[in-house]
């Protein structure tokens, strides 16, 4: 096995023998393998072990095997000991998901701090095939079951190509003491029940079962290159940007001729999943429904006549006080002029006696129950009518402030329409002042 892994390491090219690369060693007969393996042919590695105290003294001595293995081989050794019940409660998640982000957090802590080229993992072979049973019963796609990836950023994983059972003969040739987690034979875990009755049970049918299926991944791999370069020009075409507001066409997307799976994956960057993608697709099916929304971790869509609109979760703006004349002009998306004689104004502009204003005036969204006297108009009208009359989308109405005067009547919808009641007056003298809103 030696050989085979220096000839698959060495042809993948990630790095050289003096490279410093971090090896996360559990004590497992895997990893301390992959240490053996990588120590044998001089490559600089240092060692992570990660205590989860979930074993008593048994996660101890594991702690110490780890130890005395690398004083064995005269490399540096990074231990860590994590309350990992505990971590698990608090962010309500399985033990098992809070080890693995507790293990690679810290792991990339190393990376980062000691300037490591990488970090080392024993995932093998059967760790892959396990993978492609546990997500194809959950339900996945393609990615899914192509499983565990080879190289994730800084995560080399060095002996996916290689089966358990190579892994265990190295071993044994070389007479090399690991530990041994009796948990590991507890089918109550899906991992457990799969590695010890469905494997073997395939093995045993199919001879050369594993050979198979290394290649089989590999198929996998590369339709999904293909399928992946397919999706990447379908986001060249729709331009979305999850860094800002952006939109899809409706009759464009529908005119796909895989219109579900074209739409999940122009969503997918903007953190909406499969069954959200599915409610989408309904609401714009035959009949729009208009106004409905959806919200990720990270965005909202909105179903808007012909078009979905997709913006970053919008924060709630906090109100703007303005003290004085001087505070107003310091407002960062404000231009303040004064005006010798009245222009025509845009609706992004607002004239205005200085005389009109009375401090503090306050700068707010929207509020249940504000109304004005529109410009141009003689009666108030609520603020919310307003907008929809002005067929203002949802993040339209989220992100449009008011300007509010220090007797608490609207001055302005910002970048919409002025007050009636602020109308400057020709005949007047008093000095006039121009507001430009810029977005």
């Amino acid at each position: 096995m030696l050989e085979a892994f220096k000839k698959y390491v060495t042809s993948k090219k990630w790095f050289n023998k003096n490279e410093p690369v971090l090896v996360a060693l559990s004590g497992g007969v895997d990893s301390v393998v992959l240490v053996d393996l990588l120590n044998s042919l001089n490559y600089n590695i240092s060692l992570a072990h990660c205590n989860f105290k979930l074993r008593g003294k048994e996660s101890d001595k594991d702690e110490e095997f780890c130890k005395l293995l690398a004083e064995k081989h005269k490399v540096k050794i990074h231990l860590n000991h994590f309350e990992t019940t505990s971590y698990a409660k608090i962010n309500k998640q399985s033990v098992q998901e809070a080890a693995r982000e507790l293990r690679y957090n810290w792991f990339e802590e190393l990376v980062n701090n000691h300037h490591y080229k990488y970090v080392l993992t024993a995932h093998h072979l059967n760790d892959q095939i396990e993978t492609f049973f546990i997500n194809m019963l959950r339900g996945t796609g393609l990615k899914g079951l192509i499983g565990i990836p080879e190289k994730n950023k800084k995560v080399l994983r060095p002996l996916l190509s290689f089966p358990r059972s190579d892994i265990e003969n190295y071993a044994k040739q070389c007479k090399l003491k690991f530990r041994v987690d009796a948990s590991n034979d507890d089918t109550h875990y899906q991992r457990n029940f799969i590695r010890l009755n469905i494997v073997p049970g395939l093995k045993s049918h199919f001879p050369g079962f594993e050979t198979r299926f290394y290649e089989n991944l590999n198929n996998l791999k590369e339709d999904l290159a293909i399928i992946e370069d397919y999706v990447d020009e379908k986001r060249k075409i729709y331009r979305l940007n999850p860094n800002q507001p952006c939109s899809i066409q409706i009759n464009e997307l529908l005119n796909e001729n895989h219109v579900r799976y074209i739409c999940y994956q122009l969503l997918k960057p903007f953190n909406f999943n499969s069954s959200q993608v599915t409610g989408i697709l309904k609401c714009i099916g035959k009949e729009i429904k208009t106004g409905k929304y959806f919200n990720s971790k990270s965005h909202t869509l909105l179903i808007n006549r012909t078009e979905i609109l997709i913006e970053p979760l919008i924060t709630e703006i906090k109100p703007i006080i303005i003290n004085s004349f001087n505070d107003l002009k310091k407002t960062p998306f404000l231009r303040v002029e004064s005006c010798k004689k009245i222009n025509k104004t845009a609706p992004n502009e607002l004239m205005i006696h200085k005389s009109s204003f009375q401090f503090p005036l306050t700068i707010r969204s929207y509020k249940t129950g504000d109304k004005f006297k529109p410009f141009g108009m003689k009666g108030f009208k609520l603020v919310s009518d307003f907008y929809r009359d002005s067929k203002l989308s949802m993040f339209d109405k989220k992100s449009t402030l008011l300007l509010i005067n220090g007797n608490n009547e609207i001055v302005w919808v910002i970048g919409q329409r002025s007050d009636e009641r602020y109308r400057v007056m020709n005949k007047s003298h008093e000095e006039l002042i121009k507001l430009t809103y810029l977005p």
